[in-house]
């Protein structure tokens, strides 16, 4: 009899444990929204964690695209506000073709599939100003599809860039829709500045070029100091490999510092014209 009442008593606690576990139906439809929603954001945001730098190759400022023989735009500059996300972008047209009414389609992506509207806000024979009046969010990458009918034959191209570029030049007082003769100031100003950031990059190239030329030379006397000692035929094998080595290394460091001091001497007298254009304005 003990023991059919420790049995019933038992079954009774276990009947009520369950019913102390039981999920209400209100708190289960919450759990099932947040799941959905969970679900749903990380969709819609999947291009965080999706777009990775296999997925485009950003391009640099003065890279060249060439469309056809006697069609090509250049990448000139890449304003980017990242308070407000807008974008200014310069291109250079380049067209030696007989066709004077070519007809060019411009689409922007974001992360290559997210449609960005743009606006063409300055349009001249060598010059394209285009803006990006808001930026989606989570844009890692842009991309500008030019594309052209000529003859019959449809020509396409892309620019990207990485928003973390250090290519893009970060503007936070950044205006779009500006005049004409503020497109125009804009557009050699900053080929002014790049001008004379080349230049010192240019120069600072030639200095360590320099520096690692002596050091060069310093090696080699040491090592043809060891040649003059009791050294194998096998030891001196080695130390006449390294020293050929070192002197091609000279002869590769000499030729850049003429390639860099050419560039200079055409950077230099770019920038006179510049700042001259400049101080017309």
């Amino acid at each position: 009899m003990e023991f059919i009442t420790k049995l019933f008593n038992k079954s009774k606690e276990d009947d009520e444990n369950k019913k102390s576990i039981q999920i209400p139906i209100k708190t289960k439809v919450i759990i099932l929204m947040i799941v959905f929603l969970t679900g749903f954001i990380i969709f819609i945001t999947s291009n965080i964690w999706l777009v990775t730098k296999n997925d485009f190759s950003s391009n640099k400022i003065y890279d060249t695209l060439t469309l056809s023989d006697d069609i090509s735009l250049k990448l000139r500059r890449w304003s980017y506000n990242p308070d407000t996300k807008q974008t200014e972008i310069e291109i250079g047209k380049n067209f030696s073709s007989v066709n004077n009414n070519l007809q060019f389609t411009l689409n922007v992506f974001g992360n290559g599939t997210t449609f960005i509207k743009a606006n063409v806000d300055y349009d001249s024979p060598t010059l394209w100003v285009i803006s990006l009046n808001k930026i989606p969010f989570n844009t890692k990458y842009i991309r500008l599809e030019f594309s052209v009918n000529v003859n019959d034959k449809l020509y396409v191209a892309n620019f990207n860039m990485d928003l973390k570029s250090p290519e893009i030049d970060i503007d936070k007082t950044l205006k779009l829709h500006k005049t004409e003769q503020e497109y125009i100031h804009k557009s050699i100003s900053y080929e002014l500045e790049k001008s004379k950031q080349t230049l010192n990059e240019n120069k600072k190239i030639i200095e360590d070029s320099k520096k690692s030329i002596k050091s060069y030379n310093d090696e080699i006397k040491s090592l043809q100091d060891n040649q003059s000692t009791n050294a194998t035929k096998n030891e001196l094998e080695i130390l006449g490999k390294k020293i050929n080595n070192l002197n091609q290394e000279i002869i590769k460091l000499n030729d850049l510092i003429k390639q860099k001091e050419e560039e200079n001497i055409s950077l230099e007298n770019d920038i006179k014209v510049l700042q001259a254009k400049l101080n017309e304005k």
